[in-house]
Protein backbone atom coordinates (compact mmCIF):
# COMPACT_ATOMS: atom_id res chain seq x y z
CA UNK A 1 0.00 0.00 0.00
CA UNK A 2 1.26 3.45 -0.91
CA UNK A 3 -0.20 6.11 1.37
CA UNK A 4 -0.23 9.77 0.40
CA UNK A 5 -1.36 13.14 1.64
CA UNK A 6 -2.75 15.11 -1.27
CA UNK A 7 -5.05 17.93 -2.31
CA UNK A 8 -7.19 18.67 -5.31
CA UNK A 9 -6.85 22.25 -6.60
CA UNK A 10 -8.29 24.60 -4.00
CA UNK A 11 -9.02 21.79 -1.56
CA UNK A 12 -7.68 20.76 1.85
CA UNK A 13 -4.96 18.17 2.46
CA UNK A 14 -6.46 14.68 2.57
CA UNK A 15 -5.19 11.18 3.36
CA UNK A 16 -5.25 8.75 0.48
CA UNK A 17 -3.96 5.52 -0.94
CA UNK A 18 -2.57 5.03 -4.44
CA UNK A 19 -4.45 2.44 -6.46
CA UNK A 20 -2.84 2.05 -9.87
CA UNK A 21 -2.63 5.55 -11.37
CA UNK A 22 -5.36 6.96 -9.12
CA UNK A 23 -5.77 8.01 -5.48
CA UNK A 24 -8.62 6.87 -3.29
CA UNK A 25 -9.43 9.24 -0.42
CA UNK A 26 -9.33 7.61 3.03
CA UNK A 27 -11.37 10.29 4.78
CA UNK A 28 -14.70 8.51 4.07
CA UNK A 29 -13.17 5.42 5.72
CA UNK A 30 -12.73 7.43 8.92
CA UNK A 31 -9.11 8.55 8.66
CA UNK A 32 -8.29 12.22 9.14
CA UNK A 33 -4.63 11.77 8.20
CA UNK A 34 -1.90 9.21 7.69
CA UNK A 35 -0.97 9.36 11.40
CA UNK A 36 -4.45 7.96 12.10
CA UNK A 37 -3.65 5.01 9.83
CA UNK A 38 -0.34 4.39 11.59
CA UNK A 39 -1.93 4.68 15.04
CA UNK A 40 -4.64 2.22 14.01
CA UNK A 41 -2.14 -0.52 13.20
CA UNK A 42 -3.42 -3.82 11.84
CA UNK A 43 -7.05 -2.91 12.49
CA UNK A 44 -6.67 0.23 10.36
CA UNK A 45 -5.15 -1.77 7.50
CA UNK A 46 -8.01 -4.27 7.66
CA UNK A 47 -10.50 -1.39 7.64
CA UNK A 48 -8.78 0.17 4.61
CA UNK A 49 -8.78 -3.13 2.70
CA UNK A 50 -12.49 -3.51 3.39
CA UNK A 51 -13.18 0.09 2.37
CA UNK A 52 -11.22 -0.28 -0.88
CA UNK A 53 -13.09 -3.47 -1.77
CA UNK A 54 -16.38 -1.55 -1.73
CA UNK A 55 -15.29 1.94 -2.82
CA UNK A 56 -16.69 2.94 -6.21
CA UNK A 57 -13.90 3.26 -8.79
CA UNK A 58 -15.43 6.55 -9.93
CA UNK A 59 -14.48 8.19 -6.62
CA UNK A 60 -10.74 7.63 -7.21
CA UNK A 61 -8.89 10.70 -8.48
CA UNK A 62 -6.21 10.57 -11.22
CA UNK A 63 -2.70 11.12 -9.82
CA UNK A 64 -2.04 13.76 -12.46
CA UNK A 65 -4.83 16.00 -11.18
CA UNK A 66 -3.68 16.33 -7.57
CA UNK A 67 -0.85 17.89 -5.58
CA UNK A 68 1.14 15.45 -3.43
CA UNK A 69 2.54 16.51 -0.06
CA UNK A 70 4.82 14.74 2.40
CA UNK A 71 2.83 11.67 3.55
CA UNK A 72 2.97 12.92 7.14
CA UNK A 73 2.79 16.73 6.84
CA UNK A 74 3.86 17.52 10.43
CA UNK A 75 5.70 14.48 11.78
CA UNK A 76 6.13 14.46 15.56
CA UNK A 77 9.68 13.14 15.18
CA UNK A 78 11.93 11.80 12.45
CA UNK A 79 14.32 8.99 13.29
CA UNK A 80 16.69 7.98 10.49
CA UNK A 81 18.97 5.02 9.90
CA UNK A 82 22.29 5.85 8.28
CA UNK A 83 24.34 3.54 6.09
CA UNK A 84 21.43 1.11 6.19
CA UNK A 85 22.46 -0.84 3.10
CA UNK A 86 25.85 -1.89 1.75
CA UNK A 87 25.73 0.20 -1.45
CA UNK A 88 25.11 3.35 0.60
CA UNK A 89 28.11 2.57 2.78
CA UNK A 90 30.25 2.05 -0.34
CA UNK A 91 29.02 5.36 -1.82
CA UNK A 92 30.26 7.20 1.25
CA UNK A 93 33.51 5.24 1.55
CA UNK A 94 32.45 3.89 4.94
CA UNK A 95 32.30 0.35 6.23
CA UNK A 96 28.92 -1.27 6.72
CA UNK A 97 28.21 -0.73 10.43
CA UNK A 98 27.75 -3.73 12.71
CA UNK A 99 24.90 -1.89 14.47
CA UNK A 100 22.38 0.61 13.06
CA UNK A 101 23.49 4.25 12.95
CA UNK A 102 20.48 6.21 14.18
CA UNK A 103 20.09 9.96 13.99
CA UNK A 104 17.31 12.53 14.26
CA UNK A 105 16.20 15.15 11.76
CA UNK A 106 14.19 18.28 12.33
CA UNK A 107 10.66 18.12 10.93
CA UNK A 108 11.30 21.13 8.68
CA UNK A 109 13.97 19.18 6.75
CA UNK A 110 11.39 16.88 5.14
CA UNK A 111 10.34 17.56 1.57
Amino acid sequence: MRFVTYAVPGGPALPGIVVGDRVQCLQPAGFGGILDVIAGGAAALASIRSYLAGAPAATAIPLGSITLFAPIPKPPKIICVGLNYSDHAKETGAEVPKEPKLFMKAANTMV
